[in-house]
């Protein structure tokens, strides 16, 4: 039996035109660079042993590798997406994202509550 709601997620995810057709809704959340960059690094930190970069290693890659293929590859997909939720807010508290206060989730959840119903 198919399912009324799937859930696809990933970064590269609107790069391929044809599967973001068969989609009916798509949501970008759109996250500060200071705010991944700071994402990145505290969870770095939470890494033991050989998972755990230098600092300053993390620091040059992000430069040099991540941060420009975000902006070449990640970024212009987002206008893809029918929904854009703005996450600008951090708390490095606040690291577990089933803790954190997104707006515009509720939005998405109305949508795909409807959604549902309407496959009843």
């Amino acid at each position: 039996m198919p399912h009324p709601v799937i859930i696809v997620e990933g970064a590269l995810i609107f790069c391929d035109a044809d599967l973001t057709k068969l989609f009916n809704l798509t949501v970008w959340v759109d996250t500060d660079d200071d705010v991944r960059l700071s994402r990145r690094v505290l969870k770095n930190e939470q890494q033991t042993g050989l998972r755990k970069q230098k600092l300053s290693d993390l620091l040059m890659k992000y430069e040099e590798k991540t941060k420009p293929a975000f902006e070449k590859f990640i970024e212009p997909t987002k206008k893809f997406a029918n929904t854009i939720i703005p996450n600008y807010g951090f708390s490095a508290k606040l690291m577990d994202t089933e803790k954190m206060d997104i707006p515009g989730v509720d939005l998405v959840i109305t949508h795909v509550i409807g959604a549902v119903n309407s496959q009843k």
